[in-house]
């Protein structure tokens, strides 16, 4: 079960950047909006809210995950 998380963990950092690699290529590309107008104020509030959120939460638990924080260890009894 360990092994499994530590795989999860990995995955987790993966989908994190290639997520906010594939936002911000969409962004960029002009992909999300009509407008370059809609673009740029798309792209002032998506990235900075986006990159916290979702590339800092992926990577912190992907990390957390990986170096073993989560796996399982004897109880103790006090």
């Amino acid at each position: 079960m360990n092994t499994i998380k530590r795989i999860t963990g990995l995955l987790c950092i993966i989908l994190g950047i290639a997520a906010e690699y594939f936002l911000i290529t969409a962004i960029l590309n002009g992909a999300l909006s009509k407008t370059p107008e809609e673009n740029l104020i798309c792209a002032l509030t998506v990235i900075p809210v986006s990159i916290p959120v979702v590339l800092g939460g992926l990577l912190l638990f992907g990390f957390y995950a990986f170096k073993g924080e989560y796996d399982e260890q004897e109880a103790h009894p006090f």
